[in-house]
């Protein structure tokens, strides 16, 4: 015993589906763009950089200090 068929339109296609799937697109391509252009190209030097990385090291070196077990200090 079949449950009732579901009968569509046949122009459901143009003027439901075809309008959703050209609004993502273009919404997707407006976001990839807008995502491009606020974008900032950021120049690091090496110094910045061995800065930056030291200090993450301090951080988590003074996180884990209680560890570290006393006969290595």
């Amino acid at each position: 015993m079949a449950g009732p068929e579901l009968l569509l339109d046949s122009n459901i296609c143009l003027w439901v589906a075809l309008p959703i799937v050209i609004i993502t697109f273009f919404m997707g391509m407006v976001c990839h763009y807008m995502s491009i252009l606020l974008q900032s190209d950021k120049k690091l030097t090496q110094e910045q950089v061995s800065d930056s990385q030291v200090l993450i090291r301090s951080r988590v070196l003074s996180e884990n200090e209680n560890t570290f077990p006393s006969s290595l200090s």
